[in-house]
């Protein structure tokens, strides 16, 4: 069976690998935030339990080029959907579409969602007699569309949005998307081992995601998915047996803590909790530009989500306040601590100024496009 995964634009390395790790498989093709393999229906159960770095896993129906609008519709019009949707069901097009240049296409998102939509209900109708309902705001299946330029990929999403981790009940404006963090996290080769300093944690994301790697737990296990639910059911796959592949580790000797206000605090301590990770990651609510003055030890890794506000302070003042988070984490980074900065909207070059005036110089630059085309930028020193 043919298989559409999503994960961040430039994490597509780290999806491969994670791939490998979940189903011993490896994607024929690769594109931009996209990749492509054959699996078992079991093995799209077991990557939308278990996948960390992956945004989406979609059985691919369609893969190749289009031109028009009408083009598009005609595609969508000769797939075939009633293998997916019964006579009962509602669905929806959730369309995600990427230019490599702005303006690429001269029309938006809603017209190739009516288009593929049209498209759909012409195809099931011509089978199976029946016009399938549209729900647009709580589909019992949805049609997941990928288009990057001229390319298009037509799949039904298994997986659900792999962003929604089950523990986030309470999400910050500017929350940070868990594939990005755990995407970071295998790269610098985190094993749940050592120690780890989140300062600015916000709702705990970080740390979170730090502790689920540490303790081995499988998203899937934290999350209600309501598609992987119904993929299931509609395939006749026991979900406990899918569990049991996933062991989680026990006795895990590590030390994660987060930092930040007394709010984000609180909301942190809750995500944590129905997480499981409670027992080895902790926040506190200190100062975090004066970390020494609470922290006892040194920590082997620490990263920190530079906030998307400091855009709108005065470019001296934003400056300032990098330079000062960065010195503040460098007093308390064991001698040979990786230390790392994800910073959204932020200019990388003007982060690496700033951390160089705190005597930080930035080893490796990576960036990441997340599902929401949120951009990031990840400096590692």
């Amino acid at each position: 069976m043919k298989v559409l995964c999503e994960s961040p634009v430039n994490f597509e390395e780290l999806a491969e690998e994670e791939i490998e790790r979940l189903i011993q498989r490896y994607p024929y093709e690769v594109k931009p935030g996209r990749l492509f393999l054959d699996c078992s229906r079991r093995d799209i159960a077991k990557l939308c339990y278990g996948a960390r770095v992956l945004e989406r896993v979609s059985i691919l129906l369609f893969d190749g080029r289009w031109e028009t609008l009408e083009d598009m519709q005609s595609i969508a019009e000769h797939l075939s959907y009633r293998d997916y949707i019964d006579g009962n069901e509602s669905f929806a097009v959730e369309n995600y579409r990427v230019e490599s240049e702005p303006g690429y296409h001269s029309f938006k998102t809603p017209e190739m969602e009516k288009h593929l939509g049209q498209g759909v209900i012409n195809s099931y109708q011509g089978e199976a007699g029946v016009r399938p309902r549209v729900n647009l705001e709580a589909p019992d299946v949805t049609v997941r569309t990928y288009v990057y330029d001229d390319g298009l990929a037509i799949g039904i999403n298994c997986s659900g949005d792999l962003n929604e981790r089950g523990y986030r009940w309470v999400i910050p404006r500017h929350a940070i998307s868990p594939t990005v963090v755990s995407g970071l996290l295998s790269h610098i080769k985190w094993e749940g081992e050592g120690s780890l300093l989140n300062p600015l944690c916000w709702d705990g994301t970080i740390s979170i995601e730090a502790g689920i790697m540490a303790k081995n737990i499988a998203p899937g296990s934290i999350s209600y998915n309501f598609a992987l639910q119904k993929f299931l059911k509609r395939n006749n796959i026991d979900l406990e047996e899918i569990k049991q592949e996933f062991q989680t580790r026990r006795d895990v000797k590590v030390r994660i803590v987060g930092v930040d206000k007394e709010h984000w605090v609180s909301v942190a301590k809750g995500n944590a909790e129905r997480a499981n990770v409670a027992d080895i990651v902790e926040f506190e609510k200190w100062p975090v530009l004066k970390l020494k003055n609470f922290l006892t030890g040194e920590f082997d890794l620490i990263i920190s989500h530079i906030p998307t506000y400091l855009e709108r302070m005065p470019y001296d003042a934003a400056g300032r306040l990098i330079s000062k988070l960065a010195f503040a984490m460098k007093e308390v980074a064991r001698e040979g601590a990786k230390i790392a900065l994800l910073a959204e909207l932020i200019y990388p070059e003007f982060v690496m100024e700033n951390l160089e005036r705190a005597g930080l110089t930035p080893r490796e630059i990576l960036s990441a496009i997340a599902y929401n085309k949120r951009e990031y930028s990840i400096l590692i020193c």
